[in-house]
């Protein structure tokens, strides 16, 4: 049967004795780390959302068709049967790329950064604000912004030197701060409170006014205990623009400099080869000739191959390098007739890969003494030849 005919199937009185009688907190680990975020929860009990669902059909002899633990499965179940849903602040290897590319472009200003961290840290924990209903987002690629139902309610960004701080306050504070404090901007949202998206330039987080933060905190608990238990409650949580690990900064009110210390550029290659991990078979099957090259290239560059190498052996590299393959001019320049004797080739390719001075000053002297081999040309033996220490960089990949 599918979710919905599941959920119909039962009772609430069915799953209240499942839940106190049957099921524990006591999951295979294997379990646990596949269904890793989202937890059914009720009575100071967390199950992860699909396994409990599974242990429950199980219980109850029902045969379940696979679903998704998403924000529609969840909400169905937790509206018809009274349950929390608990969401571990974790995130996955993407969302961190994209909060680091986020911080090290976008975020200049450091400290006022981390004041807006620490702001949103202090109000949604004093309103004690439940992470699993809002959203936190990297939107427009540079704001860091909380949005509460379909509300933005906070956030930030900086632009020509000032920190921009949008607050989502009542239209009487508005009117009675503008006389004093002057936003840049001001968004009406609608309806009938009258709420607005006030907008702020500052260079020192000290410059907000008291009451403007007092009344942007009692606006969002306000709005949070409106859309409480309606589906506005998990709108768009699942967009592409969320960020989890910015939700865990926030609502950990985790130090920044000293996360961004731990968590450097290395972090973001390792997640692109991550990523790439997930298709590197069939994009390998693909392209039959990089692992072809890869291994010519192995035999190539030994040391005794070279000493013994004859014209032909050096030939082999104008259907082995990208350059010479898709230009024949080239190729037939520098791997048609000899341009120097034997000896001269295998000395300059000997000390081109085995040398001893700078890899720049080696390539240099490599082009300066091997007729037509250009710098494009040799880049690319090079970086063959030392695959672990170079990558191929032109004007395609730009």
């Amino acid at each position: 049967m599918t979710f919905s005919q599941f959920i119909d199937s039962i009772t609430k009185d069915q799953v209240e004795i499942w839940w106190n009688n049957q099921v524990t907190e006591i999951i295979p680990d294997e379990a646990e780390k596949a269904q890793w975020k989202y937890k059914l929860e009720k009575n100071g009990k967390k199950i992860p959302f699909n396994y409990a669902i599974r242990d429950l059909a199980k219980f109850y002899k029902l045969e379940l068709d696979d679903f998704s633990s998403n924000d529609d499965t969840r909400f169905a179940f937790c509206e018809k049967f009274d349950f929390d849903i608990h969401e571990d602040l974790v995130y996955e290897r993407s969302e961190k790329i994209g909060f680091i590319n986020f911080y090290n472009k976008y975020i200049k200003e450091v400290d006022k950064f981390q004041s807006f961290i620490q702001y949103a840290y202090g109000c949604l924990n004093s309103l004690k604000i439940n992470p699993y209903k809002i959203r936190v987002a990297i939107a427009d690629k540079n704001r860091a912004v909380i949005v509460i139902g379909m509300r933005e309610v906070l956030s930030y960004y900086e632009k020509d030197g000032f920190s921009r701080v949008s607050l989502m306050i009542t239209s009487s504070t508005y009117n009675k701060i503008r006389n004093v404090f002057k936003e840049y901007e001001v968004e009406d949202f609608g309806g009938n409170d009258q709420m607005k998206l006030s907008k702020y330039a500052i260079k020192s987080w000290d410059e907000l006014p008291k009451d403007l933060l007092d009344d942007n905190k009692k606006s969002i608990l306000d709005h949070y205990n409106y859309i409480l238990g309606t589906k506005r409650e998990r709108w768009n949580t699942e967009a592409a623009t969320t960020n989890s690990l910015l939700k865990k900064l926030i609502f950990e009110n985790i130090n920044i400099k000293s996360f961004m210390e731990k968590n450097g550029s290395s972090d973001i290659v390792d997640g692109y080869l991550d990523d790439f991990a997930q298709i590197a078979n069939q994009w390998f099957a693909d392209r039959p000739f990089i692992e072809e090259r890869f291994e010519f290239f192995k035999e190539f560059k030994k040391r005794e191959n070279l000493e013994n190498a004859d014209w032909s052996y050096f030939q082999k590299l104008g259907e082995n390098l990208n350059t010479f393959e898709t230009n024949p001019l080239a190729r037939a320049n520098a791997l048609g007739r000899p341009n120097h004797d034997i000896e001269h080739y295998r000395r300059q390719f000997i000390e081109l890969i085995y040398g001893k001075e700078q890899d720049s000053k080696r390539i240099d002297t490599f082009i300066q003494n091997i007729s037509y081999f250009s710098d494009s040309s040799t880049t690319e033996l090079f970086s063959q030849i030392f695959p672990d220490k170079y990558v191929f960089y032109n004007l395609p990949d730009k």
